[in-house]
């Protein structure tokens, strides 16, 4: 039988599995013990104040959004390259959705393109780390601050990624909220954190996820039995549980080594794909020196125009699965009449061009030889 290639593939093992048997015996499902362990061990990892777990990265920006005042009209800033769920909350909130354009280089929002969106009505920025990448949070904080812009920064790809050695999450000056997907570096199947360092913000997000209920379940075991339930805030049922903390507290502590391991499988893209981006039919997206990144996915920008989706049927033939990380907004059948993409030149030209392969921690070096070998014979192929 051929082998399959896979895109992306959660890289467990034996612990979490009886980590997650241990939580189904011990008779308590939901928030409570495991999900405050997970979120002090979140804290300690990337030295912010406030980490709260929450069952998904797109109620975490929903819930960023409301905690933080949106109110129906607001104008917010975001690029098209994004995961839908975050236009889609924009949209359902009544917010009017700004399009902004990103740097080729990248794959990222640079701070001359958040500037030229920038209107009297923009209340809000939410960017994302293009596969893990590193923002210039720094310079778009500094221009959002002069405007009184708040900034939820979407990292849900970027857990581990660090700008001038200080992680992504600790940062002042934004919200940051993260992914816990099947198919990001750490998983629990499903869910996500928020990371603060305003204490304020982090208890109001508390309760609103919490139903507005000002203590949660846990919390409300060791009060006496006979109890009044009292919301304080118009909330919503957006809280983790101890099963998916279980997988999770497992996985945050292998982040470092699953980093260590993607760096090792990148390094072999470059030297494999060598010959392709130095005769430039290839390019790869670039990271600042300073910085590091999570090494979410493995994107190439191919210089060839309309050569992409050859190239992945190519691929797909020999069992090597690809992807599109993303499609722009502007693309989506829902969104063509509401939103306008032309403007968003280099978005346009990377969605035509990019493609994602595989990489995750169980690919083997001799598996990225294969890879890299079919997509040289594609081009060998082609002249």
């Amino acid at each position: 039988m051929k082998k399959i290639y896979k895109l992306s593939e959660p890289y467990i093992d034996n612990k979490e599995i009886r980590n997650v048997v241990k939580v189904l015996k011990s008779g308590w499902l939901t928030s409570g013990p495991l999900t405050l362990k997970l979120e002090a061990q979140i804290r300690k990892k990337i030295k912010t104040k406030n980490v709260i777990a929450v069952n998904s990265a797109t109620s975490g920006i929903f819930i960023c959004l409301v905690a933080m005042g949106a109110k129906k009209g607001d104008e917010v800033i975001t690029p098209s390259n994004t995961y839908i769920s975050t236009i889609n909350t924009i949209y359902n909130l009544g917010l009017k959705i700004s399009l902004c354009d990103i740097e080729l280089s990248t794959g990222n929002v640079n701070e001359a393109e958040f500037s030229k969106k920038i209107t009297k009505k923009t209340k809000f920025f939410i960017p994302i780390h293009n596969g893990g990448n590193p923002l210039n949070l720094n310079k778009l904080v500094q221009i959002a601050k002069k405007n009184k812009i708040k900034i939820i920064d979407d990292a849900a790809t970027a857990f581990g990624s660090k700008i001038n050695n200080k992680y992504v999450g600790s940062f002042n000056d934004t919200v940051t909220v993260f992914s816990l997907h099947a198919n990001k570096l750490v998983t629990s199947g499903e869910g996500g954190f928020i990371t603060t360092n305003n204490n304020k913000l982090a208890k109001k997000i508390r309760i609103l996820i919490n139903s507005g209920l000002d203590k949660d379940t846990w919390n409300r075991k060791n009060t006496k039995n006979y109890r009044i339930l009292n919301v304080g805030l118009p909330g919503y049922k957006f809280n983790f549980n101890d099963i998916l903390s279980s997988i999770a507290i497992i996985q945050i502590k292998k982040i470092d080594k699953i980093i260590k391991y993607r760096k090792k499988l990148k390094d072999r893209y470059l030297k494999k794909l060598n010959s392709l981006i130095t005769n430039r039919i290839i390019e790869i997206p670039s990271v600042s020196k300073t910085d590091i990144s999570a090494l979410y996915n493995f994107l190439i920008l191919f210089k060839k125009i309309n050569v992409r989706d050859k190239v992945a049927k190519f691929l797909q033939k020999k069992k090597i699965y690809s992807t599109i990380h993303y499609t722009p907004a502007h693309k989506h059948s829902f969104y063509k009449k509401k939103l306008n993409g032309s403007n968003l030149i280099n978005t346009n030209y990377f969605f035509k061009n990019s493609l994602s392969l595989p990489f995750h921690n169980n690919l083997t070096l001799r598996d990225i030889d294969f890879i890299t070998f079919q997509i040289k014979k594609f081009f060998n192929e082609k002249k």
